[in-house]
Parts: C-alpha cells; structure tokens; sequence
C-alpha cells in the first residue's frame, strides 16, 4: 500500500477507463493493495480517491498471470473488466512477496512471477480467501 502523499507514476492507478474514456467518472474499486485508512484520508481532505469501495461485498480474485508477457497483458485486461465494470476486487498475483504485476500499481512496477505455481492455489484453497496468505518477503511460505 502506498500513502496518499506518494507520488502517483502510473496513469492508470485510478483506473484506465476514467483515463482513456471520455464521460466516464467512475473510479476502479479498491482490493487488498490499497490502503483503506489513505482512502478515508482521502475522502476527508476533499482529494481524489485512488479507488472506491465496491458496492457488492464479494470476495477478491487474484490472478496469476505466470511469467510472460501474454499472460501479463491478459491478466491485466481480465484486471480491468472485473475492477471497473463489474465492481470486482481484484489483484494480481506473482507468487513473490517483493515482486509487483498489478496493472493499477502506482509505479506501473511490472515484475515477471512464477509459473504454474500450484503451491499459490492450494494455499489459496486451504485459506478460502487469498488476502488472507501472508505476503511478506521474510515469510518461508510464500504465495
């Protein structure tokens, strides 16, 4: 998660079709990435929201986009359609804490991940729910 003070590099952080299409207002909905307590900071100082608080409670999906750039680019459209116009949080997912391939990422960071990682899926299997993996770098289990 990134503060509100950080400097925003990626264009499309807030999302790419309030970007690219003209008359479309609508932010992409926030995911486990985003900082909920800069959200309401945000809010308060009357600034421009990163994201919104989706409207449905449904469950994040997090997508494992392997190590090439199809799988990439496919990723992050599939990224897209659920996070702003179905209202879907959604992450992606590189198997690495440090490394970062989400599309909304406010570095536009584009980190290669691991490929056919069946331990991710079976953890994510066992958990019920991927946000609740532990994403830290100095962790063994990693996703």
């Amino acid at each position: 998660a990134h503060a509100a003070s950080t400097s925003i590099n990626n264009p499309f952080a807030h999302g790419c079709l309030a970007e690219k299409l003209p008359g479309w207002t609508k932010r992409r909905v926030c995911n486990s990435d985003d900082d909920p307590s800069e959200i309401i900071i945000q809010q308060q100082q009357g600034g421009e929201e990163t994201c919104r608080i989706p409207e449905i409670d449904y469950r994040e999906i997090r997508i494992i986009p392997q190590n090439y750039d199809g799988g990439i680019f496919t990723a992050w459209v599939v990224q897209i359609v659920l996070s702003e116009l179905l209202d879907v949080p959604t992450t992606t997912e590189t198997s690495f804490p440090d490394k970062k391939c989400d599309f909304y990422d406010p570095d536009g960071r584009y980190d290669y991940g691991s490929v056919y990682d069946w331990d991710a899926l079976e953890l994510a299997k066992n958990l019920g729910d991927c946000r609740l993996a532990n994403r830290s770098p100095d962790e063994e289990n990693h996703q």
